[in-house]
């Protein structure tokens, strides 16, 4: 009976298989997961894993634009400004500048750049 369901609905071979095994895991295991623990398969460690360099990258080159560290970090130019945007929002940096040549500084405690 099991296989005429399938066969009634397409799946077949591996596709049964696969669809089988993504809602077991699902409905047994409280969700799916991957085999490095990330979302599709990556395991990036979290924000800070990517932030950290940001900021280190801003404190070794004051003045540095989004592009220059997006070639650095391997990272696609989106990602980076997104990041950019929370570390300025946290008040870890500010931007100085035109949009086209301007750069981002570290905030010293005080609040003023160095």
């Amino acid at each position: 009976m099991l296989r005429s369901w399938q066969e009634s609905l397409g799946f077949q071979g591996r596709a049964w298989s696969s669809l089988h095994n993504t809602l077991y895991r699902r409905e047994h295991s409280g969700g799916v997961k991957s085999p490095t623990g990330g979302v599709n398969g990556t395991d990036r460690g979290g924000v800070n894993q990517l932030r950290n360099p940001i900021l280190e990258a801003i404190r070794t080159t004051p003045g540095i634009n989004a592009p220059t560290l997006s070639s650095r970090l391997a990272v696609s130019l989106r990602t980076i400004q997104r990041h950019l945007k929370a570390i300025s929002d946290n008040g870890l940096i500010t931007f100085k500048g035109a949009p086209k040549n301007g750069g981002y500084f570290t905030v010293r405690d005080n609040g003023e750049s160095p």
